[in-house]
């Protein structure tokens, strides 16, 4: 391979809700070389986006429920 630096490199496969990865090291003067890669779902519920609507949701029920507390007490 031409550009490539020896050593360690990770190859990564995401496509949707899918993701693989495999780590290869190169080293001398290979020209080629063969990759198998698991594809497996992600764990979407560790995703930025699901984090931040969770988060959201829970400020949601904490800010009811003071209100229902407040609203209690009057």
């Amino acid at each position: 391979m031409s550009g490539v630096e020896e050593g360690e490199h990770k190859v990564i496969i995401a496509y949707r809700n899918y993701q693989g990865e495999q780590t290869v090291y190169f080293t001398g003067d290979v020209k080629e070389f063969d990759i198998n890669i698991t594809i497996q779902p992600k764990n979407l519920f560790l995703s930025p986006l699901v984090l931040s609507v969770i988060g959201f949701l829970a400020l949601i029920i904490v800010v009811l429920g003071t209100m229902l507390v407040k609203a209690k007490r009057a």
